[in-house]
């Protein structure tokens, strides 16, 4: 669950260009589009289906991606103490 909201949010973020002026540091002409490995990685998440075709989230898609990683996150925490009990506890 965690890694499915993570993975689309991220698809999301790699199909957002920078704009012109964003330079690797801050200044320069470098963006204004996707690269063509950008380009690639955006296809592929909207094949996996983790992307809209039009490459845009919603703000109720990017709130439920952010539930997603919350209860993934719990899942995992929940597994860690369960395993942790089990190996010193001994029951």
């Amino acid at each position: 669950m965690t890694s499915y909201g993570v993975m689309r949010q991220s698809f999301f973020d790699a199909s957002r260009g920078r704009g012109f002026g964003e330079g690797r540091y801050g200044e320069g002409v470098y963006g204004g589009g996707l690269s063509r490995l950008q380009e690639l990685i955006v296809r592929i998440g909207i094949a996996l289906k983790l992307l809209p075709k039009d490459r845009n989230l919603s703000l109720t898609d990017q709130k439920r991606n952010a539930a997603f990683t919350v209860v993934g996150v719990f899942f995992l925490a929940l597994a860690l103490i369960l395993d942790i009990f089990d190996r010193y506890c001994n029951l």
